[in-house]
This record gives C-alpha cells, sequence and structure tokens, in this order.
C-alpha cells in the first residue's frame, strides 16, 4: 500500500467534516463522526503462483494462494523466516480434454481461478463494503476497511486477473505488437475492463452461448471471463452510505483496479527477465564460449559470486546469484558490444 493512497483515505475524510463544517450541518457532522472515527486501513496483499512439485511426486503441480496485509515493514515481510504470509488455501488445476480449443481451456481455466478467489476472500470484500471492528496493537478499537492493494503474480498469471488475453498488456491497453515502443499507452482501468465485459453480456450469454461469448472476446483482447473476483471489491459495488460517509464523494474510492494492484514480481519481472533475454542477447552478440570465458577470467574478490564455468550450462539461479551477475555484465561483456546494444542493456 502506497502512501498516497493512505494519504488521499485521510484527506477525504478531513474535507470531508470541514465541508459539513462550512455548512453548519453540526448534527450530521457528528453522526459521520461517530462512524468514521478510528477508522483505519488493513490493505490486502494476495499472492498465488503455480508451482511444480517434485518429479518423484509424479509431475504434480500445486497453485496455493497466500495472504499478507500492509501494515507489515515491506523488509519484514519479504523474508521467509518472519512468515508474513499466510496460505489460505489451494487453487485447484482443472485439467480437460484434448478436443477443447486452447481458447477454450484458458476461459474455462479463468473464470474457476476467480470464482475460487473470490470464495476465499468474500469476507474481506464484504469488510471493504461494512467496515469491520477490530483492535490494534494498543488494544485500541477501530474501524477497518480491507481494500485490496496488491496480487503479486507472475505475467500469466496476471493477464488472467486482469481478464485478458495473451495478446494484450494486463495493465495498459497496449497489444504485443506494440510492447516496446516508446508510446506510453493508457491504463487498462477497472471501469474500460467491466464495460467491455457488460458488453459483451449483453449480446452473449457467457454460458449458454460459450463458444460465441469466447470469440467475442477474443476479438476485443479479453480472456472470456465474465465475474473477476475484483469486480465488485470495494465501495463502488454500493457500499451503504451511513457506513462509509464521505467515501461516497467518489464512488470509485477504494475499489480494485487491476492496473494499480498488479505489482511487478521481482524475481520474474525483472531478474528472469534479464536472464532469460538479456543474456541471450549477449551470447548472440559475442558467443557462448566468449561470455563463458569473459566471466571465467574475472578477479575473485571476497563479497562477490564468482563464475569459473560461466553460465551458459546453468539452468536455474537464485535471486542472489541473478543480482551478483547483474552486476558484473556490463564489464564483462561492454567492450565487445555495439553502443546500439549497450544503451537499452
Amino acid at each position: 500500500m502506497s502512501g498516497d493512497f493512505a494519504w488521499k483515505f485521510q484527506v477525504r475524510v478531513t474535507n470531508f467534516l470541514s465541508i459539513l463544517s462550512l455548512l453548519n450541518v453540526h448534527r450530521l457532522k457528528t453522526q459521520i463522526n461517530s462512524v468514521i472515527g478510528g477508522r483505519s486501513i488493513l490493505g490486502i496483499f494476495l499472492a498465488s503462483d503455480k508451482t511444480p512439485l517434485t518429479v518423484g511426486m509424479g509431475n504434480r503441480e500445486m497453485h496455493p494462494l497466500l495472504i499478507s496485509i500492509a501494515n507489515i515493514k515491506a523488509s519484514v515481510r519479504m523474508k521467509a523466516s518472519s512468515h508474513a504470509f499466510a496460505l489460505v488455501g489451494y487453487l485447484p488445476i482443472p485439467k480437460f480434454p484434448d478436443d477443447y480449443s486452447a481458447d477454450l481451456k484458458a476461459a474455462l481455466i479463468g473464470r474457476l481461478f476467480h470464482f475460487c478467489i473470490k470464495k476465499i476472500t468474500r469476507k474481506l470484500q464484504a469488510a471493504m463494503v461494512n467496515p469491520v471492528k477490530m483492535s490494534d496493537g494498543d488494544g485500541h478499537i477501530c474501524s477497518v476497511v480491507t481494500p485490496l492493494v496488491s496480487h503479486i503474480a507472475d505475467w500469466p498469471e496476471q493477464r488472467m486477473i486482469s481478464c485478458v488475453a495473451a495478446s494484450a498488456s494486463p495493465i495498459s491497453l497496449a497489444k504485443a505488437t506494440e510492447f516496446g515502443d516508446s508510446t506510453q499507452h493508457p491504463r487498462r482501468t477497472r471501469t474500460s475492463t467491466l464495460q467491455l465485459i457488460e458488453s459483451l453480456c449483453a449480446v452473449h450469454h457467457p454460458w449458454a452461448q460459450l463458444d460465441s461469448f469466447i470469440h467475442a472476446s477474443k476479438k476485443i483482447d479479453l480472456l472470456g471471463v465474465h465475474q473477476p473476483y475484483w469486480h465488485d471489491w470495494g465501495v463502488a459495488a454500493g457500499a451503504n452510505p451511513a457506513l462509509v460517509g464521505p467515501f461516497t464523494l467518489d464512488p470509485d474510492w477504494g475499489a480494485a483496479d487491476p492496473s494499480l494492484f498488479l505489482t511487478p514480481d521481482a524475481l520474474h519481472a525483472w531478474h528472469k527477465f534479464f536472464f532469460d533475454h538479456v543474456i541471450k542477447w549477449i551470447m548472440n552478440i559475442i558467443g557462448v564460449k566468449e561470455l563463458d570465458y569473459r566471466l571465467s577470467i574475472q578477479q575473485r574478490r571476497i563479497g562477490t559470486q564468482s563464475w569459473p564455468n560461466g553460465i551458459s550450462k546453468l539452468k536455474q539461479l537464485t535471486g542472489r546469484e541473478h543480482g551478483e551477475l547483474e552486476k558484473i555484465i556490463i564489464a564483462a561483456a561492454g567492450d565487445a558490444l555495439p553502443d546500439t546494444a549497450m544503451e537499452p542493456i
């Protein structure tokens, strides 16, 4: 949860009460103040990732869903020893007959994914509309709202969360052919996505006309999911004005928006991207043997990872090894790369 998000929350309450004071509506101000007094934000972090088990288990997979809160310091939350993330469930991994098309499988998997998360988080979504009384660390009773501030997932799962097809970006209106261009594309807001889904449902029934619904969805870069788990997470779904008070000034306040809560996963979005793409570009330019040789002759120093056998035969690296490689790759291969390659790297 960003500081801007929390700050807007406080400013909205303060401004609303100031307006009531100027209007001399003392009775209404007293009622609203009694409701929102002690209001607190408990930002919700979700994390999900399909994980393969060992080969000895029969090549099985599991899809865990983890949860944490934004009130924990980031440096503490990201340490495995802190146990800041709690396992709330395992999402099903369905299997389909071979005669099902790829688009049909993707749509059904996406619908099941959203249905399950909706069931698991239903009480958190209800608390966003009707705040829940909870005690803080000092024993004070607070009226808590639970906005979804982050869902950590890899790129394919981000597309499924945002309900877009593989040819589109989950957070912007850019298509795959436009990835990497210099144009700053508009955000793929929750409103724009939900409006597209609503227009599809008005023409094609999402179940009775499943094939036509999925076919029409693909034409507008959607996955074929008609009920995202986040579509009514927030006050925009129809909160009780007596409880929400100042937040009715902005009907979209607190509404879950994939373009905002889909935060990058450092391992996949940065480290894996670097190793899977940038390193391959360098290998293609200067050669695999040359890069391995340059890394192997790097002077060893305490506190720095050494690569005596190069990196071409490595299959998997830890996050720390990724970072160590990123530190020295420019020095190791810089003089052999043209300027046009060095600038983007």
